[in-house]
């Protein structure tokens, strides 16, 4: 469980170190104030995947028992997903079987890429465990990932949204889960 949390800790850090992104956006007119309807959990495979937050999620030989958007002191995002970026989003997701274990390890890869409503790419990494000194993690570490996304905006910037595309893959197996999100601000 320790390798775990210095894991966490090292991949929240490497994640930090990121440049924050910054980005621009006008829709509608300055006045104009719509309110954003709350997205419904979805479930899925019979009632054993629940995705909350509008996250869109493909999978590939992986089983996902739940996926969902928290800031970074673990508070819940709202359920319509505008939020004043002034805190990290984390997307958690919990996967109950499909990556291929060796050794009772496995290893894993994840990306992600983040584009304004105008569709401008604001970040984009390939591979986000690469940089990571630890190759692979233990197989019960493996069933919960979790992707942390920072933006700073401007004072000058309106109301839009930015979606975040993410791909979580296993580097011995062709199992994958991969998806997107939006985040709106307020």
């Amino acid at each position: 469980m320790r390798k775990f949390l210095y894991q966490c800790l090292y991949f929240l850090l490497l994640v930090s170190v990121l440049p924050s992104c910054e980005f621009r956006c006008n829709v509608g007119e300055q006045n104009e104030k719509k309110e954003r309807k709350a997205n419904r959990p979805v479930i899925k495979d019979g009632g054993s995947t629940v995705i909350y937050n509008g996250i869109e999620l493909e999978t590939h030989l992986v089983k996902v028992r739940k996926a969902y958007l928290v800031y970074d002191d673990g508070q819940r995002v709202p359920d319509n997903n505008v939020v004043d970026f002034t805190k990290p989003v984390k997307m958690i997701v919990f996967v109950d079987s499909g990556w291929t274990i060796h050794d009772n390890q496995v290893l894993l890869g994840a990306s992600e890429k983040v584009t304004n409503d105008a569709g401008r790419i604001l970040l984009s990494e390939k591979d986000l465990f690469a940089k990571s000194h630890t190759r692979s993690i233990s197989a019960e570490d493996a069933r919960i990932i979790s992707l942390t996304v920072t933006l700073t905006l401007t004072s000058s910037s309106e109301r839009g949204f930015v979606t975040i595309s993410f791909t979580i893959w296993d580097k011995m197996g062709p199992g994958y889960v991969r998806g997107e999100y939006r985040l709106y601000t307020n």
